[in-house]
Parts: C-alpha cells; structure tokens; sequence
C-alpha cells in the first residue's frame, strides 16, 4: 500500500517527526541531569556510575550498583529477591536466593557505617528488601 500526500501533508509530517526528535533529546538530556539520587550523606550519580558517601567515592562492582539503583530509586518499595535478579540479570530466575542475598551483603559492607545494623538498604522478612524511605532528602 502506498499513501500518498500533498505538500501540506508532508510539511505538517516533518514538522511532527522534528518536534518528536527533539522532546527525545530533551528527555535524554533530563534524564541525565536528574540521574543523582541523594539520601543522608549518600549520592548515587547513575550517568557516572559513581556512588560518594560524605563526600568520598565508594567502589561498587557493576551488579552491587544496578542492585543499589532499583532499591535506591524506589525508597520504601519492597523488591523480592527474584524481581532484583530478573532486574539485574538476563537469565531466568532459577529460585536460588544466595546470590542477592551475598550482594547485598557485599553492598552493606561497602556502604553501610555498621553492616550488621543497616540503615540504607533494610531486610523486609520473607518479602525481599527495601531502601530506607526515612532517609530520602526532604522527608
């Protein structure tokens, strides 16, 4: 099937297509500027990939990062263990929780001032776990 338009047609086509390239850009552009997530002492930049915590650089491997985004961008959300892996990984689910259980322990330790009493990243019995919406910047 071919459609045929007239120069009218055409122009108000370009028009669209140009205004919808440029509100992408604009959406690009915010998202990188509003990738830093702040909570008490703690800055996550995720267009940098870098994690400060009063102001010094934590290393976080690629995995503990992504694991600390999803957490981080939803504070008070409750993500089970198999939401965090199929976020994280590609592979489907195989019910082994040891994984995410030893990531967020890896994270805590880097992270947390005392690992063994977490602020941060909070365990929620038999759900999952949350990051700590009591912390977020303005609340």
């Amino acid at each position: 099937m071919v459609l045929k338009l007239d120069e009218k047609e055409e122009k108000l086509i370009d028009r669209l297509l140009a205004s919808l390239e440029h509100k992408s850009e604009i959406d690009v552009i915010g998202r990188m500027t509003d990738s830093n997530l702040h909570f008490q002492g703690l800055e996550i930049d995720k267009a940098r990939q870098t994690v400060r915590k009063n102001g010094r650089e934590i290393d976080f491997t690629h995995t503990e990062f992504e694991i600390l985004c999803l957490l981080a961008e939803s504070p008070g959300r409750v993500f089970s263990k198999e939401q965090i892996y199929n976020h994280v990984w590609d592979d489907p689910y195989s019910g082994c929780s040891n994984i995410i259980v030893t990531h967020i322990r890896h994270i805590r330790a880097k992270m947390e001032d005392e690992p063994g009493k977490p602020v941060f990243i909070q365990t929620v019995r038999g759900s999952g776990y949350r990051f700590n919406k009591s912390i977020c910047s303005g609340s």
